[in-house]
């Protein structure tokens, strides 16, 4: 079953992106928050700067420079079906830098997105276009690459060219834990409606903890479990799960092939109310009715099972990582006749996942688009009047945090005592369990109401934002030893929208570290009179339109 080990003679020559391969601190599918990892994450030695390869001969189509997500990147399209996505970039080659440099000047920002024509700018297999960094998300210095099926625009999993990469693995995947939960209204385990339990091995075979576990009714099985590999530390996530209960296969699933428009139902495959609470990733072998996931191979019905009979049934859980490697959990559940929980109540604000619709209040409306959601949804939506002064609203709950939405929803609350001249400093911001306002989402002022998109059930509330963003200067002194001038800038409600560094008068590019919240400039990359005086002046505003100046003489 190995896939890694795979020979495919009829591929064309590829390179690799990465020159030596190290390890893998990322492998493709793992299970992040809110998404499925896109691609494999190899190691550059704690070392920003290594050059980057072209995986075959292309062309660049897109170029995006962020603060956030991928940072700086770039997708190659190849003649072959295939786009490969290079990400956390620290620069590109003089020749592409100056294309960049030349975009971000005429927009005057240092956040862009470029697309080019086929063949504007073309590569050869193994050419160096890039340089390594840590830009964007990442949490240290790697290449994010990324192999997708261009016309489906799907993720695909790059180790089809381990025979490139040659990673080698004697480390199979680990099943720590199983848990079974009862359908709503229709089964229970342990006379509770879900219950974890860890593995643990008797006689040389791994099983559960608990030795007789008792259920009824129709039951879900998840299981945690993480992949390992041969000369790392780092954790990752099986590639193939499989369930039998009586020696019949229930559930098959092989994570591969992901839409890049699907990644986040992750949520929907995982036990997200788990996840939540503690941290866990739990994946389930049942498949929700509106997720929109293939990685189910084989499934018999939901890929839930029915306990109704009274007697011992035989469960195996199995996993199996890309080299084939396998772990397994056998287990025996106990059919015990037991009366089941109430499933909860019909109401008349079900929203159903499928078509979508809206949840209306005077004061408060939801829409949900079709597809929004991956079960029936039950608002359960509450009110409660506001603590403070600072809230121009009530407080609306609607749902929890632990159901997870797919897309984007539009949420609208009314004002309370609109008496804002400047309608811009009201704010839409999720309130925490324990009072505190938490993050903001973006929404704008419309006939009394506030009105934005949201993709986070919960609390919200409307609160104003009238201070201006923070400015601190770490490094705007003895520029003639260290031309780089190095600020601090971060809002702590709304948001930063904009940032603008001049010297003389004219703009200048500052880059911005969202991890860091540090915005730089290399002075020797600009065109400007040494050993003189300049004025300095950097411009930050808010997304509520408050503003900070920053202003200071420098000499360089």
């Amino acid at each position: 079953m190995s896939i890694a080990g795979t020979a495919f003679a009829a591929e064309p020559e590829v390179a690799s992106p990465v020159n030596p391969v190290t390890t893998l601190s990322g492998s493709y599918a793992e299970m992040r928050r809110n998404h499925f990892h896109g691609g494999l994450d190899f190691r550059t030695g704690g070392q920003v700067n290594w050059p980057i390869y072209s995986l075959k001969d292309g062309c660049i189509s897109h170029i995006s420079i962020s603060s956030r997500s991928y940072g700086e990147m770039a997708i190659i399209v190849h003649p072959d079906g295939h786009s490969t996505l290079y990400a956390h970039l620290n620069c590109f080659v003089d020749s592409i830098e100056a294309i960049v440099r030349k975009h971000q000047y005429e927009q005057q920002k240092y956040e862009v997105e470029l697309d080019f024509a086929p063949g504007e700018i073309q590569l050869k297999k193994g050419q160096q276009f890039a340089w390594s960094g840590n830009t964007g998300s990442s949490g240290g210095p790697h290449l994010h690459f990324e192999l997708r099926d261009t016309e489906k625009n799907t993720q695909i999993n790059p180790f089809m060219y381990n025979h490139i990469f040659k990673f080698e693995d004697r480390r199979r995947p680990v099943i720590w834990g199983v848990k079974l939960s009862g359908i709503d209204g229709k089964g229970t385990v342990l006379g509770s409606k879900a219950r974890k339990f860890s593995t643990t091995r008797r006689n040389n075979k791994k099983t559960l903890n608990n030795g007789h576990i008792s259920v009824w009714g129709e039951i879900g099985i998840a299981i945690k479990s993480n992949d390992y590999m041969t000369g790392t530390g780092f954790t990752y996530s099986p590639r193939i799960m499989k369930l039998y209960i009586d020696s019949a296969l229930v559930s098959q699933v092989h994570i591969k092939d992901i839409k890049i428009g699907d990644t986040r139902a992750l949520n929907s495959f995982i036990d997200f109310a788990q996840q939540q609470t503690t941290g866990e990733f739990f994946m389930k072998f049942h498949k929700e009715k509106n997720n929109p996931l293939t990685i189910y191979d084989s499934i018999v019905g939901s890929g839930t099972f029915n306990f109704n009979e009274e007697r011992e049934y035989k469960v195996k859980c199995e996993v199996f990582d890309d080299f084939g490697l396998k772990d397994e959990v056998c287990f025996s559940l106990f059919g015990e006749k037991r009366d089941l929980p109430p499933a909860s109540a019909p109401s008349p604000d079900l929203i159903d996942c499928k078509k979508g619709g809206f949840f209306e209040k005077e004061d408060f409306l939801m829409y949900f688009p079709n597809n929004a959601l991956y079960t029936d949804f039950e608002p359960n939506y509450t009110k409660r009047a506001a603590p403070s002064a600072r809230y121009f609203s009530d407080i609306h709950t609607i749902g929890s945090k632990e159901t997870p939405l797919h897309t984007m929803c539009d949420i609208s609350i009314k004002i309370k005592n609109d008496t804002l001249k400047d309608k811009n400093k009201y704010v839409v911001a999720t309130i925490n369990p324990n009072g505190t306002v938490g993050r903001t989402i973006a929404a704008n002022y419309v006939d009394g109401f506030m009105v934005g998109k949201t993709r986070l059930l919960g609390s919200y509330a409307i609160v104003t934002d009238n201070t201006k963003p923070h400015i601190g200067a770490l490094h705007t002194k003895k520029l003639t030893a260290n031309p780089r001038i190095v600020l601090k800038i971060y809002d702590g409600l709304s948001g930063i929208a904009s940032y603008n560094g001049y010297i003389d008068g004219q703009w200048v590019l500052f880059e911005y570290d969202a991890k860091t919240q540090t915005v730089f400039c290399n002075l020797r990359e600009l065109n400007i009179e040494r050993n003189k005086q300049h004025e300095f002046k950097f411009v930050v505003k808010d997304k509520c339109g408050n503003e900070t100046v920053f202003s200071r003489n420098i000499f360089y």
